[in-house]
């Protein structure tokens, strides 16, 4: 396919994967965005078009070559497309949302840009339109997270189970399979869930688990525990226990052979796999075989 044959084929964009990802590396590809550069400035420096075109022909391969030139208003309308192209480029990609994912085995703090500060436990998303957060702050949360939040406008968090408005506080929200927790630190959180507005001060915790709502206390951490490299458990179904693990130290954890319906009441480091093993099944009576460095088997 001849260069005249690929930027037809461009504008049309009929090209598969491979074929742009060659094209637009290309010296052709380059001069077209230049074209489209000094159309778009309106002319106010002087650019020699044909000659430019002329570059790009003399840089075809020889063979089958056809010396011909390309019709000057030919040369508009690309120019005019490939500005389009990029102009369109460049809004569809400020309203994407930035993303940030806190790998299995790790956790991951960010700055949102009011300054306000967030922690996303292991496994966790956070997704918020940067464009758009001088009018809103929104972010979406896919498993836990501790927010530290600038004083400001509301800022809300939504998760699939619920969300939480506040005005500037610290605040933790976990949202896992079934289990939503709100646990408010400091000034006031409004939560909201199943068409309920539930108010939570400072020192006050708001669960859902399997549809089974619950208003508690705080521990007395100031913030939550899981930030220092800890989890803690208080009577939780030794199945969501043994998630949590997984997700701490990414690997897998096979426990058909025993019940993991139990509950579980404890606390186990993120560092040191052993003495967390140990501290989660010597109580329940379990036994467990590291089998490698992703799996583990409790018996």
């Amino acid at each position: 396919m001849d260069k005249k044959e690929q930027i037809n084929k461009w504008l049309d964009d009929n090209m598969s994967s491979e074929e742009r990802s060659t094209f637009e590396q290309s010296e052709a590809f380059e001069r077209l965005q230049k074209l489209s550069y000094y159309y778009l400035q309106q002319k106010k420096q002087p650019y020699a078009v044909q000659e430019e075109w002329e570059k790009i022909q003399n840089n075809l391969p020889q063979k089958n070559r056809t010396i011909s030139f390309f019709p000057s208003y030919r040369l508009w309308q690309v120019a005019a497309v490939i500005a389009l192209l990029l102009v369109g480029g460049v809004y569809f990609m400020n309203q994407l949302p930035t993303t940030h994912y806190a790998h299995p085995g790790d956790s991951l703090a960010l700055t949102l840009p009011d300054a306000s500060s967030v922690r996303l436990n292991a496994g966790s998303q956070l997704s918020y339109k940067e464009s758009e957060w001088d009018k809103q702050r929104d972010v979406q949360l896919e498993g836990e997270a501790f927010f530290k939040v600038k004083k400001g406008s509301s800022f809300r968090v939504h998760t699939s189970l619920g969300s939480v408005e506040v005005l500037g506080t610290e605040f933790n929200v976990k949202e896992r399979d079934n289990w939503f927790e709100v646990s408010c630190f400091e000034g006031l959180v409004a939560v909201q869930h199943n068409g309920k507005n539930i108010e939570l001060p400072a020192g006050k915790t708001f669960s859902v688990n399997k549809g089974i709502t619950k208003l508690g206390s705080v521990k007395k951490f100031g913030e939550p525990l899981w930030t220092k490299g800890e989890s803690y458990f208080n009577n939780t179904p030794l199945q969501d226990v043994l998630k949590e693990i997984e997700r701490q130290y990414d690997l897998s954890i096979k426990a058909q052979s025993i019940d993991s319906s139990v509950h579980f009441s404890g606390s186990f480091p993120h560092n040191n796999l052993e003495a967390t093993l140990k501290s989660v099944t010597l109580p329940l009576g379990i036994s467990y075989k590291i089998i490698d460095r992703n799996t583990v088997v409790l018996k």
